[in-house]
């Protein structure tokens, strides 16, 4: 009788595991004798002479293809797991139950059936299998944990081909398992190509009207159907609402959008239906807002402009001084709406975050200081010219970041910035090179010559007069300026420097240059729409995050009104 399952291996004194059987049936060792983690048995046996064993211990009737009931560790779904169709085959055609469902790890219910199993390590081959039995229905049945078959695939083999067959059979990509996930939710942090072939099931090209497409679009598993803000209130059109909330692998209570922004999925937003809805964010709520908050800031950028240029004691500097602070005012109120708890806020610090904390502290302090010069008092601080320089140089910067938003100038800024940040590697080389040469021109000149004799003649080859004339050089104006007056041995030298460097940078330039102009700008001009959407959006959760204005309120209710209708789509999907 082989329907037994073994008890714990025994331990001997130095430790080693003996009769280990990892608390498997006899069948179901046979079935799967080598799991990979685990060790492996029958490693001397072939796989037709395993299949011929199978077949013989269930021809004979010790062994029951359904033992155990329950228990997790049974021979199907150990075949199942392995791949194995040829034993899976076998194992049916002895009796075993194909619809068996049991207990899986500490699941309280027996609801893990093989299409769970096969899922789990991504058998296609399996799944195609048991499809020649079984309807779809079969493949869309849950566990005790409300999981389907492509959350069981996606918490753990992440295979694509097996996703599709999934899908092929109907499998709810949009249903929530008990923590609150959905395959949608699970395969934008971990599988985005399921994700946008998610995202592309709710959207259909129905046909194009005075020259616009016209899609079908449901909005529910993304952002339907709402749900109160704040446990216990009730869902109206006061704010109380906003969209289906998921959570994210760490557990964290999210949205389907935020969690594109967090994953940086930026492919996903090229899909209609993100289109759609980047479309209805800014016609309700997001175009208003952003306009205001851009002539706010351009505002305090004039203001400060003029301030720091008039005439001390002008109508023009009263003036430009009185609209300064008052756009201040205007922008710091900006800021404490949309900041969230100081904690949250260092977590997530960017870049522009920065740059609008700076801009607060610098606007007013340079207001103070133009305040006090004009009542008098000498307070002049060290790099004054030179930080006032700096600001303005920020604020057109962060002015910039603003107006990249909009359609007609944001799909270039980001290509710019993107060929900046690859011509970046490439400027890292020539920096090493750079300061290489330096160093070299700094040494040669300097070793055998004393300082004195340097300094009486007519050029500075201090380290920083060096630099600036080999940044000259690189500019287009080489010269060799740099070697009269030194003695003919170190003229060559210098000579040899010279030439090297000049040939060494160019041939570094020109590769940029190269790289810039084909492949990089290629490669950046192709993803600029995904990364100006992906800024878009970011933007517009941030405006959306004000629950109580009309705007998104309307927003709202425009999806839970239009959801599983037409509309037109401005912005045409990524093929």
């Amino acid at each position: 009788d082989w329907d037994f399952i073994p008890p714990p291996a025994w331990v001997d004194s130095e430790g080693e595991r003996h009769l280990e059987a990892w608390c498997r049936t006899p069948l179901t060792l046979l079935v799967r004798p080598d799991e990979g983690s685990l060790g492996a048995a029958m490693r001397a046996a072939s796989q037709a002479e395993r299949a011929s064993l199978l077949q013989d211990v269930l021809s004979s009737g010790c062994a029951d293809p359904n033992f155990p009931p329950l228990y997790w560790s049974s021979p199907a779904i150990h075949a199942c797991l392995e791949g194995d169709v040829v034993s899976l085959d076998q194992l049916k055609e002895n009796g075993c139950n194909l619809r068996q469902s049991v207990e899986w790890g500490l699941q309280a219910e027996p609801k893990f059936d093989l299409v769970h199993a096969a899922a789990f390590n991504g058998q296609e081959d399996i799944l195609r299998y048991l499809r020649e039995d079984f309807p779809p229905s079969f493949f869309q049945r849950v566990d005790a944990l409300g999981n389907n078959a492509l959350h069981t695939l996606l918490s753990s083999s992440k295979d694509m081909g097996t996703a599709r067959f999934l899908l092929e059979q109907e499998v709810d990509g949009f249903a929530f398992n008990h923590d609150k996930r959905s395959p949608l939710s699970m395969a934008i942090e971990v599988l985005p190509e399921l994700a946008q072939l998610l995202l592309e099931k709710k959207s259909r090209f129905e046909y194009s009207w005075w020259g616009m497409d016209v899609y079908w679009f449901s909005y529910d598993g993304v952002v339907l159907p709402l749900e109160p803000r704040n446990d216990g209130d009730a869902c109206g059109l006061d704010g109380s609402c906003g969209p289906v909330q998921v959570r994210d692998q760490n557990g964290a209570l999210t949205t389907i959008e935020n969690l594109i922004i967090e994953n940086e999925a930026k492919p996903l937003l090229e899909t209609a239906l993100m289109l759609d809805l980047i479309d209805r964010k800014w016609r309700n709520f997001a175009s208003d807002m952003y306009w205001s908050r851009v002539a706010k800031f351009t505002l305090m950028l004039g203001a400060t402009f003029v301030s720091s240029i008039a005439e001390t004691g002008s109508l023009v500097s009263y003036v430009a001084q009185l609209t300064a602070v008052s756009a201040w005012a205007l922008n710091l109120q900006v800021e404490v709406s949309r900041s969230k708890s100081l904690q949250e806020r260092l977590k997530n610090l960017n870049i522009l975050d920065v740059l609008d904390y700076f801009h607060l502290t610098a606007v007013p302090l340079l207001q103070a200081l133009l305040l006090a010069e004009l009542a008098g008092v000498d307070v002049h601080l060290p790099g004054e010219p030179l930080a006032v320089g700096v600001l303005q140089i920020s604020l057109s910067l962060r002015l910039l970041s603003y107006i990249s938003i909009s359609r007609a100038l944001g799909p270039l800024c980001v290509t710019v910035l993107a060929m900046l940040y690859d011509a970046l590697r490439f400027s890292g080389l020539l920096i090493i090179v750079f300061f290489g040469f330096a160093n070299g021109f700094y040494t040669l000149i300097h070793y055998g010559n004393t300082e004195e004799s340097l300094a009486a003649l007519d050029f500075d080859y201090s380290y920083t007069g060096i630099m600036t004339e080999m940044g000259i050089w690189l500019c287009g104006q080489a010269g060799l300026d740099v070697v009269q007056g030194l003695s003919e041995e170190t003229q060559v030298g210098v000579q040899l420097l010279f030439w090297t460097f000049l040939a060494s940078s160019y041939f570094v330039l020109l590769n940029l240059l190269i790289a810039i102009f084909n492949t990089t700008y290629e490669r950046i001009i192709s993803n600029s729409i995904p990364e100006w959407l992906y800024v878009k959006l970011a933007t517009m959760l941030e405006f959306e995050s004000d629950a109580e204005n009309p705007g998104v309120q309307k927003y709202y209710e425009e999806l839970r009104v239009r959801s599983a209708q037409r509309n037109v789509l401005l912005e045409k999907p990524k093929a």
